[in-house]
Order: C-alpha cells, then structure tokens, then sequence
C-alpha cells in the first residue's frame, strides 16, 4: 500500500501533533473549516499499532454536512521523545469521501484488527491525491494558525425540559476554560440550567452542568 511522501507526512504530523482530546478544528477566514479527529485505534496484522484518523473540509447543506473532501488514514507512529524523524512515521490513506457528488471510496477495507480487502490502484490514487491535498492545506495557511480551536457545545434550559429537546448551539474555544466561563454567564444571563459538552457528538457525550443557583 502507498504511504504519503515526505512533504505530505510533515504536515499531516504537525496538524496531529496540535490535536487536543481526539478533536480539533481549525478556522480559516477564507477557506472552508479544516478538522482533525481521531476515530479509532487498531492492532493490524503486518503494520501493527495503527491510530486511524479522519482529515476533512466541510460545509453546510439544508442542515447537512458536507464533506469536500473527507479522507481518512492508518497512521503507524514510530516516533519517540529522543526519535523524532518523519521516517519513523507512516501514513496510509484508505477512504475518500466528496459529499457534493455521491463519492464513498474504500480502498482499504478494515475488519477484526486485520486489511480484509483492498484496492491497490484505488488506494495509490488515494495517496496520490492525499500528497496534494495535505500541501495545499500547507499552502492555505491551515499551519500558520496559531491554535487548533475545539468545538463546546451549549445547550440553555430555561424551562427544565429534556436535554434531548434542548437545542444546541456549539462554538470553538482554544481550551476548555474558555468555554467553562462562557457557560457561568449564560446561565446567569438566562436564568437557565447549561449543559456544556465538548466535540461533534453532544447529544451523547458526558456533559457539565451550570446552574444559576451555583453562582
């Protein structure tokens, strides 16, 4: 299977490195929104210790969200505190995804811990168009940003509804304490109950409670 080449593997470690709690997006004033999340981790037979990650840019369609284009990796990472160099780390494109016009690609299908399919000229074209992709990020300015912001979820209930029933309003802080102290003064603004949870799925992620009657 095709591995990034070097250009691309430097700045694909660098927007990782910036990774806070398996999530981060990054705001571009003139490109569409860059997020990085890791989705899953797997031993696999013959690569062994691999993180997978999912790279995308998005936008929003009558409510939906549209990848353009989403790819995700296997990323086995050699390096160490005192062993640092780009060759110890290997980076494995194997799905793409372009919402706008129906494209769902595989190219490397993962099953138990083991590659039970793949296809080479799919997932040669795959890093192919990775290489690219990864230095016209470079080149937009993704890496000049000085902080990888994380997405907080609020969700203000005035009127001690279900939280399944209370809308969300999300925002991206540079760190949790930002986001902490935008939730104490909602609820005292609104005389609400917050609930404040952190990444792309608040509807099911442990959330934190702020109460007007703390303050």
């Amino acid at each position: 299977m095709k591995k990034l080449n070097k250009q691309a593997t430097e700045v694909f470690a660098q927007l990782i490195t910036g990774l806070k709690d398996g999530y981060c997006k990054i705001e571009n004033a003139f490109f569409m929104p860059l997020t990085i999340e890791k989705i899953g981790q797997a031993a696999i037979t013959g690569l062994g210790n691999t993180d997978l990650y999912s790279l995308c840019h998005y936008y929003i369609q009558n409510g939906d969200l549209m990848q353009d284009p989403e790819m995700c990796f296997m990323v086995i990472d050699n390096r160490t505190e005192t062993q640092t160099d780009l060759s110890l780390i290997k980076i494995i494109p194997y799905m793409y995804v372009l919402a706008s016009i129906g494209v769902f690609e595989e190219s490397v299908t993962l099953e138990n811990n083991e590659v039970k399919n793949f296809n080479l000229k799919q997932q040669a074209d795959h890093a192919k168009f990775a290489n690219r992709w990864l230095i016209n990020i470079k080149q937009q300015g993704f890496l000049d940003i000085d902080h990888l912001k994380c997405q907080f979820n609020f969700q203000i209930n005035t009127d001690r509804r279900s939280w399944d029933e209370v809308p969300v309003r999300s925002k991206w802080f540079e760190n949790r304490i930002q986001a902490v102290k935008l939730a104490y003064r909602v609820a005292k603004r609104y005389t609400a109950e917050v609930r404040l949870t952190e990444g792309t799925h608040p509807f099911t992620t442990s959330g934190s409670y702020f109460s007007h009657t703390d303050l």
